[in-house]
Formats: C-alpha cells, structure tokens, sequence
C-alpha cells in the first residue's frame, strides 16, 4: 500500500464516518423537535376544557399530531376531511360489527 493509497483510504472512511455522524444528529434533532411539538400538544389537551367544538379539536389536537407524523393535512389526496368509514351496520346508535 502505497502512502497516497492510504490517504485516500483515511480520508474515505473519515467521510463515512463524517456521513454517519450528519445522520445521527439529523435524527436526534427530529427526535427532539418531535418530542418538542408533542409536549405543546400535551398542553393544549391538558386545557381540553376550552376546545368548546369539534372544529377547535381538529385545528388544536388532530392536525397538529398527523402533522408530526408526517402527513400533509393540507393535501387532500393524502388526509380526507369527514372521511366517512362505515364498518359494520348501526342499529339504535350502536354500531354492529359483520
């Protein structure tokens, strides 16, 4: 092995090692920032009492989760509003499963 041969061979596993290094932060960042916008949504559920309507629960506590999941809930295509998911037969309000 010659000294240019291992230069190049330190400075690739340098680069793996600087990649690996960028995607672990990356993740702990997201993990963060996740953990950051479920405790201010765990603050706005704590003070449930004052989402008076299901249009103030949707806007405070859903879309904010699906959100932090990763769904676009501006994108109709990919989160459906009043999706209707009928699963079994309702008889009296009650809901029978098939």
């Amino acid at each position: 092995m010659t000294a240019f041969t291992a230069f190049s061979h330190s400075v690739t596993l340098l680069t793996a090692t600087d990649f690996v290094l960028s995607y672990l932060i990356q993740k702990v960042e997201i993990a963060m920032s996740i953990d950051a916008e479920i405790q201010k949504i765990k603050a706005k559920a704590e003070a449930a009492n004052q989402l008076l309507t299901e249009e103030a629960t949707k806007f405070s506590l859903v879309m904010p989760i699906l959100n932090i999941l990763g769904y676009n809930v501006f994108d109709h295509t990919v989160v459906i509003p009043e999706f209707t998911a009928d699963v079994g037969i309702k008889k009296a309000k009650r809901l029978i499963l098939q």
